[in-house]
């Protein structure tokens, strides 16, 4: 399994959980104006989020970052991204750092995605614990260390059930994923079923 397909995968349910769900509460726009190509919406959106980012910001910054790598209502722009997923990062949001990390992946600067893997992980990011994790096992930029691997698999286990416990469904999800193909620990089909049923009845969405 590659590196980046490995990441994507665990990774994805967070991006999209981001998209839908910031919202602009100031001025009640919502991150679904760039993505259904309302450009005057999505310009007021835009201009929030910036002056929101550099009030230091944090998530919304992160947002900027999803908003210039993704093109959603801007053209594409990797260095803007990158920028913002690094101010994010750098004022303590996980997710910028996960973000961030992903992009160095996947032109294969492993060192420098494991750093920010690593930053996301000590704040508590399960995904950040998650791709190091990763990183450890198949020995991406790091010498291979199952132990290692475990023990950050853990970790990130231990952040998704605590954000399950918060009614989270795709946290409960990820739970669910964790037992289910046995990611750091022995498969276990009945706690699997019980998370995942857990995740159905806070998002049907969800359901199986």
């Amino acid at each position: 399994m590659g590196f980046e397909s490995a990441f994507i995968a665990t990774t994805l349910k967070l991006m999209l959980g981001l998209a839908l769900q910031m919202t602009a509460q100031k001025n009640h726009l919502t991150l679904e104006d760039c993505q259904s190509g309302d450009s005057k919406s999505c310009a007021q959106t835009i201009r929030y989020l910036k002056d929101s980012c550099n009030n230091k910001g944090a998530k919304s910054c992160g947002v900027l970052g999803y908003i210039y790598e993704g093109g959603y209502g801007v053209s594409v722009n990797l260095k803007s991204a990158i920028a913002y997923y690094k101010r994010a990062c750098d004022l303590r949001y996980g997710v910028g750092c996960v973000n961030l990390g992903v992009i160095y992946a996947k032109v294969e600067n492993y060192k420098d995605a494991n750093s920010y893997f690593a930053r996301a992980c000590e704040m508590r990011n399960a995904e950040g614990c998650l791709n190091l994790g990763i990183s450890y096992l198949y020995g991406y930029g790091v010498s291979v260390g199952e132990i290692r691997a475990k023990l950050l698999f853990r970790e990130a286990r231990q952040y998704y059930i605590e954000s399950c416990n918060k009614q989270n469904a795709l946290d409960c999800k990820s739970v669910a994923q964790f037992y289910k193909d046995g990611i750091g620990i022995e498969i276990d089909e009945k706690i699997a079923e019980i998370y995942q049923k857990k995740a159905c009845e806070l998002d049907e969405n969800l359901c199986e």
